[in-house]
């Protein structure tokens, strides 16, 4: 089985529409087969520096999707009554300002396994996840970051590799 989803990197990323594929479920680690470093380093993003102050955020999740992807109920307010922290409510619950400018006085970003999550270690913030085997893990240094994105890149697909039937060549490779 296939599964497409929203890219964990966001949909319009490096100047493409980017979607996420991988077997059996999305935003798990193992669930893609992994090449070299040159996917991701072919897009030439520069990953900002670790940031080393700021208030905790909390990342709530919709709760969607199948276990061990879909975060547990109420999982938000438990880490938030255990660490502290604000929680920022999923933008498909509740309007709320760009995930950068809300963001921008982080230090620290908690998480279930979200794709804001991702795009917070590209903006340097470091992340603590809670979902098992969440495809966006590293251990908040510059190597185990890089070394994610560059496994990572290997489930994140143009659409034109959709549509060219690469992303599936590839997938089932």
């Amino acid at each position: 089985m296939l599964v497409t989803e929203n890219a964990a990197w966001g949909n319009d990323f490096a100047g493409g529409k980017w979607y996420t594929l991988a077997l059996k479920r999305h935003n798990t680690s193992g669930m893609f087969p992994v090449g070299d470093a040159d996917r991701w380093d072919s897009l030439g993003i520069d990953l900002q520096d670790w940031r080393t102050e700021g208030e905790t955020v909390i990342l709530a999740q919709r709760g969607i999707g199948s276990s061990p992807t879909a975060s547990p109920p109420r999982w938000a307010e438990k880490i938030q009554a255990t660490i502290g922290g604000r929680i920022r409510r999923h933008p498909g619950t509740k309007p709320a300002v760009s995930l950068e400018d809300d963001l921008a006085n982080c230090g620290h970003v908690v998480t279930w396994g979200s794709g804001a999550a991702i795009k917070a270690l590209m903006w340097g913030i470091p992340v603590t996840s809670y979902m098992p085997k969440w495809v966006g893990f590293c251990d908040n240094t510059d190597a185990g970051r890089l070394r994610m994105f560059r496994e990572l890149a290997w489930s994140q697909f143009r659409l034109s590799e959709f549509e060219s039937g690469e992303a599936f060549a590839r997938m089932l490779h």
